[in-house]
């Protein structure tokens, strides 16, 4: 049977140091290797049982949001791909001004300047060329947006400055999210069309179509993963049976590496595992 690995949510950083290249943090913000994680991650705001409160753990990767009662515990039911940092610096008014550069070399491969066309407001993304394939890096909620489409960025490049554009933000609230992804699939728009009521304004750069890595771990090592040895080392939860297509999933094109074994073009089903956030 073919076998892959369909999704990659995991916790646990598995990288090859000879394959990756440098990663940096995208603002000046690098409380997280102090372990200051209230003064890394921007709060979310939270109700729960009539009690508000301000909790940092909002902000991270992972199931974060949603908290829903389960007997005495608070159990978290929805993921966040990315992580929320927070702002440095602001004006007098409470503006932030921290910019915003690339975390790792690429080539800038959308950016959207319309706030009222997506929750993340005016976000971009950039495309890294790894030995196992492309990642693409997300910037969302900027207040501006200082590069253009194809436009190649170094590490030193100034590519926005950190905001509260986009639904649900206000001035307090400010901060820099940041994803790292795979793509599932360049026919994105096709699906969208065929499954959704609503336009969507973002191609296959739309957040629906990316799949985000544990950005913060990545940050903490200074490098991109090599994903194949990544794939190979995640721990699996649970494993489906389905019938086989005739062709691959357009996930396994963009990402070989993903199918684990032989391919046995007369084998009847795949074997998907999964991880265990899904």
């Amino acid at each position: 049977m073919k076998r892959f690995l369909l999704a990659l949510f995991v916790l646990t950083p598995l990288w090859s140091a000879t394959s990756a290249s440098k990663v940096q943090f995208p603002t000046k913000n690098t409380k997280l290797l102090s372990k200051n994680y209230p003064g890394f991650y921007m709060h979310t705001l939270r109700t729960t049982e009539g009690v508000t409160s301000r909790p940092w753990q909002g902000g991270t990767y992972g199931f974060s949001r949603n908290l829903k009662k389960h007997g005495r515990a608070s159990i978290a039911t929805r993921f966040h791909e990315g992580i929320d940092i927070k702002p440095l610096s602001r004006d007098s008014k409470g503006v932030p001004k921290d910019v915003v550069k690339p975390i790792a070399i690429g080539k800038v491969v959308y950016a959207n300047h319309d706030s009222t066309k997506s929750n993340y407001g005016k976000y971009l993304v950039i495309e890294h060329e790894t030995p196992s394939g492309k990642l693409y890096s997300l910037y969302a909620h900027l207040a501006s947006i200082w590069v253009k489409t194809n436009q190649p960025v170094t590490l030193s490049s100034k590519i926005g400055r950190l905001g509260y554009t986009g639904r649900g933000l206000n001035r307090a609230r400010a901060h820099l999210h940041l994803e790292l992804n795979l793509m599932y699939s360049k026919r994105f728009s096709t699906w969208h069309n065929k499954h959704y009521q609503t336009q969507n304004h973002h191609g296959i750069y739309n957040g629906i179509n990316l799949i985000g890595l544990p950005i913060h771990e990545i940050l903490k090592k200074g490098q991109l993963p090599d994903m194949r040895s990544y794939a190979k080392k995640l721990p699996a939860y649970y494993t489906i049976t389905t019938k086989r297509k005739s062709k691959l999933p357009s996930i396994l094109k963009n990402h070989p590496w993903l199918l684990d074994g032989q391919r046995n073009q007369s084998s009847p089903s795949w074997d998907i595992t999964f991880t265990g956030s899904g």
